[in-house]
């Protein structure tokens, strides 16, 4: 059963919020929301693995589907209360007679560091609270019907009863409702209810987080009227977001997905007679202003939507055109003091089997004799020594390396100057080149030498060997995203280093000394 890549959609919901007075979904406007949608799928499918199927739902649906499921509920128990953490679902419910003064929408959503925070214009959580104790003052004593689009982990769930308690109301829930989820989702405590169950995803986005309208919150003003998030496309993030992180065709899908929500913006300009849509009214009507991480693609508050939009296109564009080197590491920057100048019986190699007969002395609580017999175990076993080692203490190979390879590489890594000199001089030469480093090492101690050798600033990006399995997989991806005549790999290993580049039509450089580092700026 192939997994599923799902896509919701609250378009016509986000819209209306800028223009209160017009009913969105009667118009041309609700066609065009439909075409943006079949883009949004066509895109998604085109690049996605042929394994993961993309499945979607309108807002139409999911609103009618929990509306079926609520409302019997609030009719037959007066006594019940409907608290949604979805943003607009249910809107119709909210605003009936029979139900206002039992109904409470709750604001929260993820901000990049994972954190769950106050959506834009919405007060603090502790704000929200005391809000919902104001307008049902008994609450503690009546039953809570909870809503959300998504029951998967239960964590937003989780997270809203936490803060209900922190601020002294305990709740009394009856049931929790969500349109898709998993039927295995960790809510023994509560009778869960999903309308469309699904086993096997892969990711879940609404669309509108591929757009400036949505994304991963990245700060706020004082008051939270002005915030700014990262939405999932290039050039804003690097679709880690969007589970697209490692997918070649990223940049392609981005543009494709920006020109649609262009296309979309202009629709909603034809319907409203607007002389175009500027940030300023986004703002005005609880959204973020876009931008990336680094904030070096500024948007002026007066500054139109679509010309924007354009500019992110351009971006994406030249960004698909730029050189790039592609850089190993071990053997490549830095030669070690072992065989052939290389890792076995180095001084690295030395520091690494202590530290993970220490990491097994710790985790264990066991002798150094016990210790032994466990690494060389380990080291024997032809998954490796962290695959090993993470699978016995149920940690991650991240967990490992950040204990056992945070090592200083002052005196144990050599004969680095050339590549230094050489890296310093390409980016003086092409500063718009980028560079790539791609190690099968760990992060951590990858980070660690590129500290050393002051030339981490000098990457911008960093591929490491937690990240994939063979090189073969990062060359992929590249390819994909630039042109590869316009690549060259650098390395010292031609299996890894200059095979795979080379069938994938880059230019390569063998680098058997570190003088050979030369020939790049010659």
């Amino acid at each position: 059963m192939p997994e599923k890549y799902i896509i919701t959609q609250d378009t016509v919901g986000l819209f209306s919020q800028i223009n209160k007075g017009l009913d969105l979904s009667k118009d041309g406007f609700s066609n065009a929301v439909r075409v943006y949608f079949d883009e949004v799928e066509t895109a998604l499918s085109q690049f996605l693995n042929p394994s993961v199927e993309v499945a979607r739902f309108y807002e139409e649906e999911m609103e009618s589907r929990l509306r079926e499921k609520v409302e019997p509920i609030l009719k037959r128990d007066s006594d019940t209360i409907c608290v949604c953490l979805d943003r607009f679902l249910l809107g119709s419910l909210e605003k009936e007679k029979e139900y206002e003064d039992r109904f409470f929408r709750f604001s929260l959503c993820r901000s990049i560091d994972g954190q769950r925070v106050p959506r834009q214009g919405n007060e603090s959580f502790e704000s929200q609270i005391a809000k919902l104790r104001i307008k049902i003052p008994d609450i503690s004593q009546k039953k809570v019907l909870l809503v959300d689009d998504g029951l998967f982990s239960g964590g937003t769930v989780e997270e809203f009863l936490r803060l209900a308690s922190d601020n002294g109301i305990k709740l009394n829930v009856g049931k929790v409702i969500g349109f898709i989820g998993n039927m295995s989702v960790p809510m023994d405590k509560f009778d869960a209810d999903i309308a469309e169950p699904i086993d096997n995803l892969y990711e879940w986005i609404d669309i509108r987080d591929f757009s400036p309208l949505g994304g991963k919150k990245l700060a706020s003003s004082k008051t939270n009227k002005v915030t700014t998030s990262v939405p999932y496309l290039y050039p804003w993030s690097d679709g880690c977001g969007a589970s697209l992180d490692q997918n070649p065709g990223f940049f392609d899908a981005s543009q494709q997905m920006i020109k649609s929500f262009s296309q979309l913006v202009k629709a909603y300009e034809i319907s409203t007679g607007s002389n175009g849509l500027t940030f300023k009214e986004l703002v005005k009507a609880g959204f973020p202003l876009p931008t990336n991480i680094s904030k070096t693609i500024p948007v002026s508050i007066n500054e139109r939507v679509t010309d924007y939009l354009d500019r992110c296109l351009r971006i994406v564009k030249e960004e698909q055109e730029r050189k790039v080197a592609i850089f190993d590491m071990d053997g490549t920057l830095y030669q070690l003091d072992g065989v052939n100048n290389g890792f076995q019986g180095s001084k690295l190699e030395k520091e690494i089997l202590r530290n993970a007969k220490a990491f097994i002395i710790m985790t264990e609580v066991c002798d150094e004799e016990s210790a032994e017999m466990i690494l060389r175990q380990g080291l024997n076993d032809p998954i490796g020594i962290s695959r090993y080692l993470a699978n016995r203490y149920g940690i991650t190979r991240s967990d490992y390396f950040n204990v056992v390879w945070d090592i200083d590489p002052e005196g144990i890594v050599q004969n680095f100057e050339t590549a230094v000199n050489t890296i310093r001089q390409l980016q003086e030469k092409n500063p718009k080149r980028k560079l790539v480093l791609l190690t099968s090492a760990p992060r951590i101690w990858a980070q660690q030498v590129l500290k050393f050798l002051r030339v981490k600033d000098c990457f911008e990006s960093l591929y490491t060997g937690e990240q994939y399995g063979r090189k073969d997989e990062i060359f992929l991806i590249l390819a994909g995203r630039y042109q590869p005549e316009n690549i060259i790999s650098i390395g010292d290993q031609v299996t890894t280093d200059i095979d795979p580049a080379q069938q994938l039509g880059m230019e390569t450089l063998l680098v058997k000394d570190p003088k050979d580092l030369e020939l790049l700026i010659r």
